[in-house]
């Protein structure tokens, strides 16, 4: 705005000499015809910005710089940057201008209380002309991903709860079972590492020693983390929620127990299933997870049917807002 009113007294003052001489009118004609070229151009001009920022992670709480490089072909920009976690929508707003030519380089100071994927997108990006009188809209995407990772294993243990037989994460891993027992071949003394589920209570109450009973067959059983939204009242329980179905995702990946984990959610719409059986498996789930969107997140696991009869699912530890079900599909 400050321009053009420099350029229209400029003009004026251009009209009033050239009543008075000749250098007047051909100036007049410069003022008039350049920054009608310069408009042609820049419109003509294909779109030519791109902007990234390297891939990092950062704990909740803690302060980090995220730099924005921002290239193009030698254009005066002016944009307005929107920084979003995309588990509990809280958003970051900053202005910024410069030459695309010179490797503009915007950096955003960021801290979330809150695990999730933040979005970095241009709200607004206008480029302007040699003369900075007109300007184009600009539409271009902000490569690079920003994780604001959760506590995982220091997670709350005790908080999360919504049964008396489910009161912690370790509980829901305790009670995903990996195997399927058809028929006991001996009562044997409890050793360390039997799972809780399979101990004969009744004979250690009795006998005042653990016990656990021994199966002949075992057969394999796929587990899936299903994540779904559940009267959401904020979308801080959703992140909390995220946060987790990544915990017990965690806790069974270092028990090296493989399993699936199901969402739906993300900008696209699309649906993840992701196999989990090493860390580079756990890596892509977790950023699924942290992209997810409350607004267009599943309701419920029928989405996910074809997938769980896909892959032969047999249990999946449905997530919710208000807690963890555990879905048998024999």
């Amino acid at each position: 705005m400050k321009n053009l009113i420099v350029y229209f007294l400029v003009l004026i003052c251009t009209i009033i000499l050239t009543l008075f001489t000749t250098f007047g009118g051909i100036l007049l004609v410069l003022c008039v015809v350049f920054p009608v070229v310069g408009m042609i151009m820049n419109c003509l001009e294909k779109d030519n910005i791109t902007a990234d920022f390297e891939n990092l992670s950062f704990e909740k709480g803690e302060n980090v710089l995220i730099k924005i490089n921002i290239r193009g072909k030698g254009n005066y920009i002016v944009g307005r940057l929107k920084c979003e976690n995309c588990l509990t929508l809280e958003n970051k707003f900053l202005n910024f201008k410069g030459f695309a030519d010179d490797n503009l380089t915007i950096e955003i100071q960021f801290n979330s209380e809150h695990c999730g994927r933040i979005r970095i997108d241009f709200e607004s990006l206008k480029r302007y002309d040699f003369f900075h009188l007109t300007y184009k809209n600009m539409k271009s995407e902000i490569s690079g991903i920003a994780l604001c990772l959760p506590e995982l294993i220091e997670y709350r243990m005790n908080d999360f709860s919504h049964s008396d037989e489910m009161n912690n994460l370790e509980t829901v891993v305790e009670n995903l079972g990996y195997t399927d027992h058809s028929e006991i071949n001996q009562i044997r003394n409890y050793r360390q590492g039997d799972s809780y589920k399979d101990i004969h209570w009744k004979l250690s109450f009795r006998l005042q020693d653990l016990f656990v009973r021994e199966y002949s067959t075992e057969k394999s059983v796929k587990i899936c983390l299903c994540l779904v939204e559940s009267d959401v009242k904020n979308n801080i329980e959703f992140s909390e929620t995220a946060e987790k179905i990544l915990s017990v995702s965690y806790l069974l990946f270092a028990q090296n127990k493989q399993h699936f984990i199901a969402v739906k959610g993300n900008v696209n719409d699309e649906i993840y299933f992701d196999f989990v059986s090493n860390n580079e498996d756990y890596i892509v789930a977790q950023t699924h997870i942290l992209s997810a969107c409350p607004l267009k997140v599943s309701k419920n696991i029928n989405e996910f049917s074809q997938f769980f009869v896909k892959n032969n699912i047999t249990e999946v530890a449905v997530f919710k807002n208000n807690g963890c079900e555990i879905v048998d599909l024999q």
